[in-house]
């Protein structure tokens, strides 16, 4: 069913892009050298993982459907997800910075599975939520659609590694300054 130009082509153009741009984004993990991600690199790939999912279901789930308003439902729990995934994210960096002996000792699998059980929970009870509130998800459609580009993006910007080397791929030129430095904290070993 059509609803309007911006539901119907809006998901699918954010679709291919995050299938453009978290394949980027996990070579560019994969492939770095000099920058030590330990075990943040398997939250991130779980990241990009959870962003072509979102994005599949985002595509494959019609916003009007007579029959299954569950399946609805789900598709705009990946909001609920996207919380579930942040809170993974600020949890790691801070137990890193403050007891990074805990984390390196217990982070795989322990920490990662608490991570991934975090997201399904959060999908899970907001499934729950946007079943009794049907006309929110008609709203919250264009926002789902857009978080499993701009997450690989955000990422791949904030972390100078990942940015110093696509944006020579990409005709990029930028100088290094103290300006446009992101320093980070030393971790006491």
């Amino acid at each position: 069913m059509f609803i309007n130009w911006a539901h119907y082509l809006i998901p699918k153009v954010f679709f291919l892009l995050s299938f453009i741009f978290n394949p980027i984004f996990v070579y560019l993990l994969s492939s770095e050298k000099h920058f030590q991600f330990g075990d943040y690199r398997f939250l991130l790939y779980f990241f990009a993982g959870f962003n072509l999912t979102a994005s599949v279901v985002d595509t494959v789930v019609p916003l009007k459907s007579d029959f299954a308003a569950t399946l609805i439902a789900l598709r705009c729990a990946f909001i609920g997800g996207t919380y579930g995934i942040l809170n993974s994210h600020f949890t790691y960096r801070f137990m890193i910075l403050r007891n990074n002996h805990f984390v390196a000792r217990y982070f795989l699998p322990y920490g990662l599975l608490a991570s991934i059980s975090l997201v399904i929970f959060h999908i899970g009870s907001w499934t729950a939520v946007a079943d009794y509130t049907i006309c929110v998800n008609w709203i919250s459609a264009i926002a789902v659609s857009t978080f499993p580009v701009l997450d690989p993006l955000a990422i791949i910007l904030c972390l100078p590694p990942l940015r110093q080397r696509l944006f020579p791929k990409v005709g990029m030129r930028r100088s290094l300054t103290a300006s446009n430095q992101i320093h980070s904290i030393s971790r006491i070993q």
